[in-house]
């Protein structure tokens, strides 16, 4: 993708998640200033995905302990590693106007069910939390969605899918990052590779 091109597509998608967490109802919806900050951290997200290297991502991650694949010793293995996460963002259009969001947590309240849908990749919380316990201390989260194609495993089939990642305010700051990534619908028997958040 050209410069132009990724430009486009960051601000595309910027505007389309800041669209719909601004139509959430009342009570569970963002502030204006922490809508800009998730919409423009999912949209680095999708980015780095979809034009980054292997070392891009490890630079840019927020937390003390990245996914131990992607530094594998190996780095034949580590690139391998992330060429699989990376698939359902390099195959094809990247479709924006799918995005869709949902609240999950707002100050540590559970809002909507967020136990895991199908196979879900997860880092640890900032804080020593644990997001598979269900508990997020007082931080907020929001799962966006987004329609993708995505290959299977061995690379012989490809499945329209939706992504679901979930975005949350546990960075030193504040900060919005991924903290669990899920497909929705992937056929039973079939394994995809799940991407890392």
């Amino acid at each position: 993708m050209g410069v132009e091109e990724v430009a486009d597509l960051v601000d595309g998608i910027h505007r389309k998640v800041n669209v719909s967490l601004k139509e959430l109802p009342v009570g569970i919806r963002p502030s204006n200033r922490e809508a800009d900050r998730i919409s423009s951290a999912f949209a680095g997200f999708v980015k780095i995905h979809r034009t980054g290297s292997r070392l891009e991502y490890l630079e840019s991650y927020l937390h003390e302990v990245p996914p131990a694949s992607l530094v594998n010793k190996d780095p034949v293995k580590a690139d391998k590693s992330w060429l699989h996460s990376t698939a359902w963002a390099r195959q094809g259009d990247v479709d924006i106007e799918s995005i869709r969001v949902t609240p999950h947590f707002i100050r540590g309240q559970e809002i909507e069910y967020s136990g895991p849908v199908g196979n879900r990749a997860i880092r640890m919380l900032s804080q020593g939390l644990s997001l598979e316990d269900g508990k997020v201390g007082a931080l907020s989260a929001y799962k966006i969605y987004l329609s993708v194609t995505v290959p299977s495993y061995d690379g012989k089939e490809n499945f329209n899918l939706e992504l679901g990642v979930m975005m949350l305010n546990d960075g030193l700051n504040g900060e919005w990052s991924p903290v669990s990534c899920e497909y929705l619908g992937v056929p039973m028997g079939t394994f995809v590779y799940t991407p890392w958040p």
